[in-house]
């Protein structure tokens, strides 16, 4: 069972460091002149959204070796949680609004 979530979690972060490296790449290309765009916005949110999970998949494992107590996993759990949930939630908004203008008439 153990395998199973560690590997479960090695996929998930490669896919966020796929979609971050995407977003990355795009950003140069489609922002290259202004700095701080959206793209640089989502960029860091992916960033910030992969480290935490980074962050809390390594305090579980310090944990379970126990180095560290159950209070800190808990909490770094629930942040990267709290940042997913809020990374999913600008998503779900960006989606909306695409959605939106693809809808105006010309």
């Amino acid at each position: 069972m153990a395998d199973v979530s560690f590997s479960t979690a090695a996929a998930y972060g490669q896919g966020v460091t796929k979609v971050g490296q995407t977003a990355s790449s795009n950003a140069l290309g489609a922002s290259s002149a202004k700095a701080g765009g959206f793209a640089d916005l989502m960029t860091n949110a992916l960033t910030a959204a992969r480290d935490a999970g980074h962050a809390a998949e390594a305090h579980s494992v310090a944990a379970l070796k126990g180095e560290i107590g159950l209070h800190e996993v808990v909490t770094t759990v629930t942040s990267a949680e709290l940042t997913l949930q809020t990374v999913v939630a600008v998503r779900d908004k960006v989606i909306s609004a695409y959605n939106d203008i693809i809808r105006i008439p010309i």
